[in-house]
């Protein structure tokens, strides 16, 4: 047995046998053909039907032997507690706390998928579920973080670039994308939001119109990524410096006057500094230049204020 899957699988025709094989009490329930009323009937050998109204997280057998056969049901149980606001029970509690480790039997695809769950439903870092939380996400990020001190949001791309920040410039094969294995698009995504939050905090003090810019064009405009950034830096950051309804409030006026934000924004391009004899790394150095005047003053985003601009360089 290593935690992932049986050593052998024998097939029977009884019912018990398979109920048997279920991880939670509830997981346990079907209903089968009532000879006697010609109608169904509930089958629940374990009481999962007094587990549901208890609400109350509860393995089939010994935890233990549940989670050594499965490891990944460590984070079922903290999903199905979270998803239906069950508390675990104390023998799964203990379980967890014993048999963590195992986690690193689980697929990484797997674990990632669990916890993306885990996070959309949970909404506080209670003791009965956090505590074993805690135990098995330092596990698997290799951490040692107390979620009391850890933002909580039901969102889980938001408790992805959580973790990002917490975990800072960690080579890439050591960080949270190698470790979940997340998707290109999921590792852009939490990079943006993180290298953005890393600008509110190390500029501060700067002109937030110009952050949000600077932001939008690290982002590309992707304006999901750049409220995730404007969630975590109004969380995270003294609220003093940086508030929550005027950074939406600044980035809504750069979209609504349609600001010029990204290269691609601007009055000229590549050609118009090609005619004006400029050549190589230049060209973009100066594009990148044109940019960031702009940014500054958006009304000036025209061909000859540009050009001249460019002419002074």
């Amino acid at each position: 047995m290593d935690g992932r899957r049986p050593d052998e699988v024998v097939f029977s025709k009884k019912l018990e046998d398979d109920l048997c094989r279920r991880d939670f009490t509830f997981n346990a329930m079907c209903f089968a053909f009532d000879e006697k009323t010609n109608g169904v009937k509930l089958i629940d050998l374990y009481n999962g039907r007094e587990d549901i109204k208890k609400g109350v997280v509860r393995t089939i057998g010994r935890a233990e032997d549940r989670f050594t056969e499965d490891a990944l049901r460590m984070l079922r149980a903290l999903r199905f507690a979270y998803r239906f606001d069950f508390q675990l029970s104390e023998e799964v509690r203990e379980a967890i706390k014993k048999l963590h480790k195992l986690i690193h039997n689980v697929s990484a695809e797997r674990i990632r998928e669990e916890l993306l769950q885990i996070f959309s439903y949970c909404a506080s870092w209670d003791k009965n579920r956090g505590s074993v939380l805690e135990i098995l996400l330092n596990e698997i990020f290799g951490s040692s973080f107390k979620l009391c001190n850890l933002n909580i949001y039901t969102n889980p791309n938001l408790m992805l670039e959580n973790f990002k920040i917490l975990e800072g410039d960690l080579p890439e094969n050591q960080g949270l994308s190698s470790i979940l294995k997340l998707s290109n698009a999921q590792t852009k995504r939490i990079s943006n939001v993180a290298t953005c939050f890393q600008l509110f905090k190390s500029l501060q003090g700067r002109d937030t119109s110009l952050l949000l810019k600077q932001c939008l064009d690290v982002c590309n405009k992707n304006v999901e990524e750049i409220q995730d950034v404007i969630t975590l830096v109004a969380d995270q950051i003294a609220r003093y410096l940086f508030d929550y309804e005027d950074l939406e409030e600044g980035l809504r006026r750069i979209l609504d006057n349609n600001e010029p934000v990204l290269i691609a924004d601007l009055a000229i391009n590549g050609d118009d500094l090609l005619i004006e004899g400029f050549r190589g790394e230049r060209v973009g150095e100066l594009l990148r230049a044109c940019k960031e005047f702009v940014w500054q003053f958006p009304e000036k985003n025209n061909r000859e204020a540009l050009l001249n601009f460019v002419r002074l360089q």
